[in-house]
């Protein structure tokens, strides 16, 4: 039970870090755009 509780924290801390991850490139891209254009 006690590992259970645990993977499933780390799962949902690596869904939070990859989503983070996704958002920030998006940020990027958005203004590598802008500064190409």
């Amino acid at each position: 039970m006690i590992i259970l509780r645990n993977l499933n924290r780390l799962i949902r801390s690596k869904l939070f870090m990859v989503t983070f991850v996704l958002f920030v490139i998006a940020l990027s891209m958005k203004y590598f755009i802008f500064d190409f254009r």
